[in-house]
């Protein structure tokens, strides 16, 4: 960094203009994520509780790059066992290194996907929902260990632009509504 740099930066409001961009980027997406949480709540209602509260967070870490994220909780535990948690779903816009999910980068650059999960769930409950989908064989749908915990499973596909996002969002709340009662049980 030079002193010309920082002075541009200064008089031509390139710092604020680069945060509102941000900013709004961000925002943009986190209603696209509620907008499909939203959905999903609706297709679903026995998934859910009355009138359920959707949480949002922004955030980077040592496993994302940058991930945009919905929570909200289910109607469901992990088991029948007295005390078990309740399963919480997530939805998200996230970026990491290609290699983290497994994936080839033709562009070197991150990879970019929407994704969702149900936590906490036995692992049996994902490789269900993970064999069901790939016998069906009509799914865009990839699965991979999450980056935050490897114990635990997420459903993505990758993105690279609007209609792309649009059609992954669109897919995934397709299969919450085809498969997410195969996550825990009833409460």
């Amino acid at each position: 960094m030079n002193d010309a740099f920082v002075t541009t930066a200064i008089k031509k409001d390139r710092y604020l203009k680069a945060t509102r961009l941000v900013d709004q980027f961000e925002s943009e997406i986190i209603r696209e994520l509620k907008n499909t949480c939203k959905r999903i709540i609706e297709d679903n209602d026995k998934l859910f509780p009355d009138d359920p509260s959707l949480s949002t967070k922004k955030f980077d870490n040592s496993s994302s790059l940058r991930t945009l994220r919905v929570k909200l909780p289910l109607n469901r535990v992990v088991s029948h066992e007295e005390d078990s948690d309740t399963v919480t779903f997530y939805m998200a816009i996230e970026w990491t290194e290609p290699e983290d999910r497994g994936e080839d980068s033709p562009t070197d650059s991150a990879l970019c996907v929407a994704h969702y999960k149900l936590l906490p769930t036995p692992r049996e409950d994902f490789e269900s929902v993970k064999a069901q989908t790939n016998e069906a064989g009509d799914w865009n749908i990839r699965f991979g260990d999450d980056i935050h915990d490897s114990d635990r499973g997420v459903c993505y596909i990758p993105i690279t632009d609007a209609t792309e996002m649009d059609d992954a969002l669109s897919e995934l709340r397709k299969h919450v509504s085809t498969y997410g009662h195969e996550y825990g049980v009833p409460m």
